[in-house]
């Protein structure tokens, strides 16, 4: 824009030299009334090249400015906005950045009473951790080990099987993992094992005395064969008897018909 903006002075300035004569480089001459001046008129005055650049048909330096105005507000614009733009996205980058994983929750709970011995511990984390490093201690009231073979990582959940529990008292959870961005993870947690009263099992002493088992009547196996043979040739009597009426009537009804 600049070597376009010179170029059309340098034609202004050449145009007005034709028209006035000689005219040093530099010098600026009052607008005669003829271009549309008045004798006495206050206004400031301008050079010959202004007037007569809008004679030659190019682009005045009044709508040059105003062209490089607007792009230049144009550009202090599209800076703003990507200045807001990334000011916007910064609170949402930086959390996640700086957050690391931790412990969201665990079961048995932290702090309560277990009256049945759980199978495993769940341990459930925000992030995904590292099943590599993952490691899973429970033991029990004598400090004796609780927990039976490894950690299972599926994700961010964590699974640790337990043996059963015998021994009341305070179960300790210690963990210790290493989440997806390389930090470590590690606490414990604890719960009470409470075994509640076992029901007693009902015994054979403990059956009313005036009640006597009754015997019950069992057939032998040669008395059921031989009612169940008993009963299928009494229907294939039957079924013999009314084979054979069935046929007696059909002879005699075409011997009627024969006559």
């Amino acid at each position: 824009m600049p070597s376009q903006l010179l170029q059309y002075v340098e034609i202004g300035y050449r145009y007005a030299e034709r028209r006035t004569g000689d005219l040093p480089t530099g010098r600026r001459i009052r607008p005669q009334p003829r271009i549309g001046h008045l004798e006495g008129n206050t206004r400031p005055w301008r050079p010959v090249v202004i007037h007569h650049s809008a004679a030659l048909g190019l682009p005045q330096p009044g709508r040059l400015r105003t062209t490089a105005a607007r792009l230049g507000l144009h550009g202090t614009l599209r800076a703003l906005a990507a200045v807001l733009a990334a000011a916007a996205t910064v609170p949402l980058v930086a959390p996640s950045a700086d957050a690391h994983a931790e412990l969201k929750s665990i079961t048995p709970e932290h702090k309560s009473v277990q009256t049945a011995s759980p199978n495993q511990v769940v341990l459930t984390f925000n992030q995904p951790v590292n099943s590599q490093f993952t490691v899973i201690r429970v033991t029990g009231p004598d400090g004796a080990r609780a927990d039976s073979g490894s950690a299972l990582v599926g994700r961010a959940v964590v699974r640790q099987g337990l043996m059963p529990l015998t021994k009341p008292g305070a179960y300790q959870v210690a963990y210790r993992t290493v989440s997806v961005d390389g930090h470590v993870i590690s606490g414990a947690r604890e719960f009470t094992f409470k075994p509640g009263p076992v029901a007693p099992q009902p015994s054979a002493a403990s059956a009313p005395a005036g009640s006597v088992p009754t015997p019950t009547q069992t057939q032998r196996p040669g008395e059921q064969s031989s009612s169940g043979f008993s009963w299928g040739l009494i229907l294939l009597g039957a079924v013999g008897a009314a084979v054979v009426a069935a046929a007696a009537m059909s002879f005699r009804r075409g011997r009627r018909r024969a006559r």
